[in-house]
């Protein structure tokens, strides 16, 4: 008559142990990706408290940036104007035979350069307008989920 004392499981396998591992390594990673989605839902709920308030946060965003680019609009075209008429004072200098002083070829290089950083700020900004939308479209989402569901 024997008495069974203690079971031990069967010694795993290396597939075995791996999987356990791999297994684990979801859940934890599964656990990570729920803590961080709680506390955005905490931040949410905590900064607005209605989906008005979400819309003019949104809205004041996007009316500051759409600032800039309209700033930066005007720069380029006062630029292409300085260019316009530094390029015809490099022409009447060539028409003459006289060769271009170096400052003033100084200067058209450093507007045209300016000039593509200014346009290449206008796509960051239209880039960084278009984020702004969707994430507060996804806030907005998410903010009904958690006030209405």
């Amino acid at each position: 008559r024997g008495r069974t004392v203690k079971v031990y499981d069967a010694a795993k396998t290396p597939e075995e142990i791996a999987e356990a591992a791999r297994l684990e390594t979801i859940r934890l990673e599964q656990e990570r990706v729920a803590a961080e989605q709680a506390r955005k839902d905490h931040v949410l709920l905590a900064t607005y408290s209605s989906e008005d308030d979400m819309l003019k946060t949104r809205d004041g965003k996007l009316s500051a940036l759409e600032g800039l680019v309209q700033l930066t609009q005007r720069r380029i075209i006062s630029m292409n104007n300085r260019m316009k008429q530094l390029t015809e004072d490099a022409a009447d200098y060539e028409r003459g035979g006289r060769p271009v002083p170096d400052v003033l070829t100084l200067l058209i290089k450093n507007i045209r350069f300016q000039t593509t950083v200014n346009e290449s700020f206008i796509l960051i900004k239209q880039q960084e307008h278009d984020e702004i939308n969707m994430l507060f479209h996804k806030d907005i989402t998410r903010f009904h989920e958690l006030k209405y569901d």
